[in-house]
């Protein structure tokens, strides 16, 4: 069950995840991997928003467990 963040630290996270990115050249470099078939692992402990907007960047669909 999420519970819902208070308005001043929602307003924090919002304006902390506005400001990811990946490394230059990282979408690339994944790209290239990609076509040559190699299969990548990652594994993060980033909280559920941060990782739901770096999975989008990278193009990394959210399994269904997720």
């Amino acid at each position: 069950m999420a519970l819902p963040y208070p308005d001043a630290e929602l307003t924090m996270l919002n304006e902390e995840l506005a400001t990811i990115a990946p490394y230059s050249g990282m979408l690339d470099t994944l790209r290239l991997v990609g076509e040559k078939s190699v299969m990548i692992a990652v594994a993060s402990n980033l909280a559920l928003p941060y990782a739901t907007l770096l999975r989008a960047l990278l193009g990394i669909p959210m399994s269904p467990s997720m």
